[in-house]
């Protein structure tokens, strides 16, 4: 059994014509364990191929290959499964496995379990095998490994391929192919989930219509747009402008599509004209007859004969009277003033024999809309065209262009940044005739990096805003201060005109000028800031301290801790008692020789007094004006 597999080159395996009589996975594993891993002993991994191999009931499940090697590419050519179980690639053995490739089987659906533990895979490629169902956001197992997603021959179905490529789970997808499908409408919805695709491939796919936003989910990161041998007529306009914008590389082919070359597809022959690098090859039109097998650069898109647009514009029921009428019919006369200096030349009398008049300026006729590389140009809605033209006076002969047959608005694209432009309208019938007044001078945006981040117009407004905030956190700020304050005093004690008196709270006294704390207190046990100097500042006069009274000798038996708890003790009179009492009297006499006597009051200023009184409880210091 073993002679069906086969080493190509190592770490290539190739199994094939393995029939029901044997089941492929076991002939693959013997093969692995006793032939590839002595000849190929230096490989870390296993390259698996089966071609025309018959698995048990067209089945792949579980346990499938029992070997221990890595698998790092596996291939199902032409093997008819019907069926891949979810778990048949849970094994740690694919844990590495960075191919699946599937071709020519018959499998009717696919559910994203079967990509659980493939968790390196960065290809998926499945060829002619019609799907009838895939589960929503399929590949988000392996939604930060997949780069390169194959579906050729696989899509009949809108919503299939939307489950796919357009769920809510971010693909890292860079390359996708979609060729040979049966996919009639291509829109944005189908692309939402690969948003970083460089590579699209829809060619085949009986392709009809694309919706005017359908490349925006890929615009920033799209370089290549194979659309050939498809059914497509025409594309809408503006298609192409989400990528264009960012002037990028990027190319596309539109080649064998039967495109019908009428008047809504001006738009893409002046596309390729602009942007020859964009389209490759130029594509050959299939109708209308007179059109039938040019190419799109000598095509006529809008006969002047005809009444349609360069736009897929519908016809105005307002009755507009026909350009050449308002060109010609109500000129405006005009009599100019003769400088003297021309009324000197031989040929004055030729300058004053008439005056000068030309047609009126159209109605409605402006810029509607600035963009960075484009300007969109309101025209009245007429029933003839006319000719548009534009050129940058300081390079007219690079950047002269102009579109006939043109009515309504008009986008010009492909413009240079902050540049001033010369826009004006031109007779259908005699484009050598510009009016003066149907011209524009128009400035384009500049770039992003050279824009202003405030301009004039907003200044005001911000310094405004600016102000009004200021002048609100100030406010906020000075009022939680006083909060603060008015909460806790006991913050202003880094001021020295503040004396803090402790009761049972900390109070805060503030104190007469030139009176300051500065050092730390204490009396009885309390603690207060008060000063240990009293400086006049010319007004204030401290007063003496008030005279204590003196003590009346008790000679009782009572404590003098209190007079309301008091206890009795016996003891004899002694002369220690009487040596204390001498020795207490001379210290307050002392005392009393040492205090300043009291200074006159100040004629005209109150005096301050600052007066100490002891209590039982608690100290006080009280400041008197």
């Amino acid at each position: 059994m073993t002679s069906n597999c086969q080493i190509k080159e190592c770490p290539t395996i190739s199994c094939s014509s393995i029939l029901s009589d044997a089941d492929p996975g076991e002939v693959a594993t013997v093969f692995i364990e006793t032939t590839f891993k002595m000849t190929c002993s230096r490989s870390e991994s296993v390259k698996l191929s089966f071609v025309g191999c018959k698995f048990p009931s067209n089945t792949l499940r579980s346990n499938w290959l029992s070997t221990n090697a890595s698998i790092e590419e596996l291939t199902l050519d032409r093997c008819s499964l019907s069926e891949i179980e979810d778990e048949a690639f849970d094994r740690p053995i694919f844990k590495e496995t960075k191919k699946i490739i599937l071709v020519g089987n018959q499998l009717s659906s696919l559910r994203k379990a079967m990509f659980r533990k493939v968790n390196a895979l960065e290809e998926f490629t499945m060829r002619k095998n019609i799907i009838k169902y895939a589960e929503l956001n399929l590949l988000e197992h392996v939604a930060s490994t997949l780069t390169i997603l194959e579906l050729s021959e696989v899509i009949d179905d809108y919503q299939i391929l939307r489950n796919i490529t357009g769920g809510t789970t971010p693909l890292k997808i860079q390359i996708l192919s979609l060729r040979g499908n049966a996919i009639t409408m291509i829109n944005r919805e189908l692309f939402e989930g690969v948003t970083e695709v460089e590579s699209l491939y829809l060619d085949n796919s009986k392709v009809e219509y694309l919706s005017q936003d359908a490349l925006q989910p890929m615009a920033t990161s799209i370089l290549q747009l194979i659309i050939n041998n498809n059914n497509i007529r025409s594309f809408p306009e503006g298609l192409f402008d989400s990528v264009l914008y960012l002037q990028k590389p990027f190319h596309v082919t539109i080649q064998n599509n039967p495109w019908n070359c009428e008047c809504s597809m001006q738009w893409m022959r002046n596309l390729i004209l602009t942007y020859p690098q964009v389209v490759t090859s130029v594509p050959v039109c299939s109708t209308p007859k007179e059109n039938s097998g040019k190419s799109f650069n000598v095509a006529t898109f809008c006969p002047t004969d005809t009444t349609s647009t360069a736009h897929d514009c519908d016809q105005s029921t307002v009755e507009v009277p026909e350009t050449s009428e308002l060109l010609e019919s109500e000129a405006i006369e005009l009599n100019c003033s003769v400088p003297k200096t021309i009324l000197q030349m031989s040929d004055s009398r030729r300058v004053l024999s008439k005056d000068v008049h030309f047609p009126p300026r159209l109605h409605d006729f402006y810029v509607l809309k600035t963009e960075d590389q484009s300007l969109l140009i309101n025209l009245p809605d007429l029933e003839e065209g006319v000719v548009l033209l534009w050129f940058d006076s300081d390079d007219v002969d690079r950047s002269l262009n102009c579109a006939k047959n043109v009515k309504h608005s008009y986008l010009l694209q492909g413009i240079d940044p902050q540049t001033t432009y010369t826009i004006c309208l031109l007779n259908d019938n005699d484009t050598s005739f510009v009016s003066p007044l149907n011209c524009l001078a128009v400035t384009t945006n500049p770039t992003y990096e050279a824009s202003t981040w405030l301009t004039n117009a907003d200044k005001s407004a911000v310094f405004l805003s600016l102000t009004v905030s200021l002048l609100l956190m100030l406010a906020i700020g000075a009022f939680i201060a006083f909060v603060l304050i008015w909460r806790n005093p006991s913050l202003l004690r880094g001021s020295k005109r503040v004396m803090l008196v402790k009761r049972r709270n900390v109070d805060a006294i503030v104190l007469p000028k030139g009176v300051n704390v500065d050092e730390e207190k204490r009396v009885n046990g309390n603690v207060a800031y008060v000063s240990n100097k009293m400086y006049e500042d010319g007004y204030i006069t401290p007063l003496p301290p008030r005279p204590i009274p003196p003590r009346r000798e008790r000679v009782s038996r009572v404590s003098l801790q209190s007079d309301w708890n008091s206890y009795v003790s016996d003891f004899e009179h002694s002369e220690l008692l009487d040596s204390w009492k001498t020795t207490r009297l001379n210290s307050q006499t002392e005392r009393q020789k040492c205090d300043a006597p009291a200074l006159p009051p100040h004629p005209f200023i109150p005096s301050v007094s600052m007066t100490v009184a002891s209590t039982d409880d608690n100290s006080v210091y009280r400041a008197t004006v």
